[in-house]
């Protein structure tokens, strides 16, 4: 899936970007000149986070605020396995699904059916 993250300073947006949640080692770099973190781990998981960086001068917390904004949701198909990223503006609630091209159903990816379905090994 694909997260938009978002650097926020006390009074304003700053810098965004997109992430993959499936590449490892994903990082965001605090722009704040007087930070002495200049490597965040992303937090897909989380509403947002905080920058834990100390300002040089001051000593002072960072505070940088990065908000994740997910943009997709992961569907699977209901038979073959199949997934495919849904955009937020069409995925309106966790009952829509769509048709998998092999002409069967596809929910979200975290279903209770796709759970399921995983468990006993049959996608």
């Amino acid at each position: 899936m694909e997260f938009e993250i978002t650097e926020n300073d006390y009074l304003k947006k700053l810098d965004s970007a997109v992430f993959s949640d499936s590449v490892t080692g994903n990082v965001v770099r605090c722009t704040n000149s007087q930070c002495t973190k200049p490597a965040i781990p992303v937090c897909f998981d989380k509403d947002q986070f905080l920058c834990t960086g100390k300002e040089r001068d001051t000593g002072r917390a960072c505070m940088r605020l990065f908000t994740v904004n997910q943009l997709a949701v992961e569907y699977t198909c209901t038979s073959c396995g199949s997934t495919s990223d849904v955009e937020m503006k069409e995925h309106l609630d966790e009952k829509i699904y769509i048709e998998c091209e092999c002409g069967e159903r596809c929910e979200p990816s975290e279903s209770d059916e796709i759970c399921e379905l995983r468990a006993q090994g049959l996608i």
